[in-house]
């Protein structure tokens, strides 16, 4: 079942929705539907708003709330509709778009999934006897009833969502059990930062993990307590100031709109089941890690065809480790160098293989996270090398909790269409840094690689990789000398001459 999400935005307020949307999408990879943006005629927000929100992701529609006759009657109205605050747009919003829809203030931010809200409940609310009650709500697809729109119409008139009034609280609930409803929820893993006032500070670090969604009031924005919470989210969202400033990205679902807000009209929501990938994974001394790695694709998130090559770089010790396992990855073809050709003449070798237009170059010690393939696609490009950040980790460790953001993208592994792989021509035949040489010979074509700046898989580290082992490791001879050919370089042709190897197919 596909659930959709409701945000509010104004001009004002577009960094508070950015963030709030951003860490929604960062923390629920389970989310491929649409994003609402709901406005309205009173607080219209521009062509250039819309579209620093529409980067975040690729389908997002606007809904002006007041074109709708009763929502419009009230609003002119009521003064205090006028002024109390976007929350009343969030809890508008039930009268236009039929659920399941997930609403989720601009005030919250979110720290990690939270599926279980609307796991089996036709209606939930946050902290349902409190003042933060429509921070967040789920409204499920049988609610779309005038008996319970009459209801939810309690939300827009009132103060402050649901009242604290014990004796209203019980009435709404007796309402929507008499159409049939199951009594409404409420989750305690969804607070208010009032809770945790500054002096509280060290409590609420304490008790992070329990806390799926942090919900801020108004005057909370401007005290010392957001910003270090916000500091925090930062920390563990990973670069949202980055990704809010980054250039925009081409897409084709995004709607151009004036500075007066559009009605609301269906989009088609990204589906990635049109797409294939071939994953190219060159594998060396690799028994111990393939299969975690192997896993990890297995349990990707995406409806795209994949198939995974791996080539085996003359070590009979991780061909003997796939033999054992292969019957679990019917999608995987293995093949085999009799002779030790190095990762970049494998990845070159391998690319003959393949039967997919995109390439997705990985490593066998890695992991990636089950969103990488379809973070991947939702950028999808033919013309640029789309390139990450990743978490490093020490072999041994649990990557999820033991790990670091490393501060750049990956070299080694990117995306990339095979076409424009074809025009470059490959990577050099070196035991090392041709990942490098193969950046810089894309800048110097202008062939501009395209960063997602969130981090897509972990990074193993360990004593065996080409990044630490003595004789190709950052530290090395041959390293250094490599660096040195390439910062003298200053001719780079394409297509680059590609060097391949004879494989033998086992798989």
């Amino acid at each position: 079942m596909k659930i959709n999400i409701a945000v509010e935005i104004t001009e004002e307020s577009i960094l508070q929705t950015k963030v709030s949307l951003h860490s929604f999408i960062e923390k629920n990879a389970w989310f491929n539907g649409t994003v609402y943006l709901l406005t309205s005629s009173y607080f219209p927000i521009s062509e250039k708003t819309f579209a620093e929100v529409s980067s975040l992701y690729p389908t997002i529609e606007i809904v002006n709330v007041d074109l709708d006759d009763r929502i419009s009657k009230m609003m002119h109205s009521s003064k205090h509709m006028l002024t109390s605050g976007m929350l009343s747009h969030l809890k508008m919003g039930t009268f236009l778009i039929d659920g399941p829809v997930l609403y989720i203030s601009q005030k919250s931010i979110f720290f990690s999934d939270i599926s279980f809200f609307i796991e089996d409940n036709f209606i939930n609310f946050s902290s349902l006897f409190n003042q933060d009650t429509s921070s967040i709500f789920y409204l499920g697809e049988k609610l779309n009833k005038n008996e319970l729109l009459s209801t939810i119409a309690i939300l827009v008139l009132e103060d402050t969502s649901i009242p604290p009034n014990r004796r209203l609280s019980n009435f709404l609930v007796a309402e929507f059990n008499k159409i049939g409803i199951p009594s409404m929820k409420y989750s305690n893993k969804i607070v208010s930062a009032s809770k945790y006032l500054d002096r509280y500070f060290n409590k609420f670090r304490s008790s992070l993990k329990e806390v799926s969604c942090l919900h801020f009031n108004d005057g909370v924005f401007n005290s010392p307590l957001y910003t270090k919470i916000n500091q925090i989210w930062l920390h563990t969202a990973r670069s949202v100031a980055l990704l809010l400033t980054r250039p925009l990205a081409n897409r084709s679902t995004t709607k151009a709109v004036t500075a007066t807000p559009i009605p609301h009209t269906p989009v088609q929501s990204f589906k990635d089941d049109s797409f294939s990938v071939s994953i190219i994974i060159p594998a060396f001394k690799a028994h111990n890690y393939i299969k975690d790695c192997l896993d990890s694709i297995k349990n990707q998130k995406t409806l795209a065809s994949i198939e995974i090559l791996v080539g085996i770089d003359n070590c009979e010790e991780t061909l003997s480790e796939l033999n054992k396992i292969a019957k679990d990855y019917p999608n995987m073809k293995v093949f085999f160098s009799n002779k030790s050709i190095g990762a970049y003449v494998m990845r070159n070798s391998l690319i003959e293989f393949t039967s997919h237009e995109n390439l997705l170059f990985f490593d066998a010690d890695d992991i990636m996270k089950e969103g990488m393939i379809a973070t991947i696609l939702y950028k999808y490009t033919k013309n640029q090398p789309i390139r990450f950040k990743y978490f490093n980790f020490t072999h041994g460790s649990n990557p999820i909790i033991h790990n670091s953001l490393n501060k750049g993208v990956a070299h080694g592994v990117f995306f990339i269409n095979k076409a424009l792989f074809d025009k470059i021509g490959g990577f050099q035949d070196w035991l090392c840094g041709a990942d490098s040489d193969f950046m810089k010979r894309c800048l110097n074509n202008k062939i501009l690689d395209l960063h997602i700046l969130s981090p897509l898989f972990y990074r193993r580290i360990h004593s065996k990789s080409l990044t630490q082992d003595p004789s190709t490791g950052f530290k090395s001879t041959l390293r250094n000398e490599i660096a040195i050919k390439i910062k003298n370089t200053r001719v780079w042709p394409i297509p680059l001459s590609r060097v391949t190897s004879k494989l033998q197919k086992i798989k």
